[in-house]
């Protein structure tokens, strides 16, 4: 099911019967932290459904065109025989000499403890 601003605000309005409380004359949410929370879920269900999607669909097609182009425009020069890249198994060795190297170590110990 795609979500639509109509969507959620039909699921709003039908929300709001619960929450509401019934004078003579006029009608009136029961809490101020129920209008409040009501109304950030209402604003940030609008800017999602409203902006992300179509902030993601622009820089989806902007990434494909990018791509296409890049795939049919670009073009590498050949690579010597004796500069061939080594295999995945070797990359993976060489990987795992460098992680090994003591300050490479300490690096990741420091990530690791860090608080974020």
């Amino acid at each position: 099911m795609r979500w639509s601003i109509d969507t959620d605000l039909h699921v709003v309005l039908h929300a709001i019967p619960k929450l509401v409380k019934k004078q003579p004359g006029r009608l009136t949410i029961a809490s101020l932290d129920t209008r409040k929370k009501l109304l950030c879920q209402f604003s940030l269900t609008l800017i999602i459904t409203a902006f992300l999607s179509g902030f993601m669909y622009f820089w989806s097609w902007v990434f494909v065109i990018a791509t296409t182009l890049t795939a049919i425009f670009k073009h590498e020069a050949p690579v010597a025989p004796e500069e061939q890249p080594d295999g995945v198994i070797d990359t993976y060795k060489m990987l795992w000499r460098i992680i090994k190297l003591p300050a490479v170590l300490r690096y990741c110990a420091m990530l690791l403890t860090a608080k974020v």
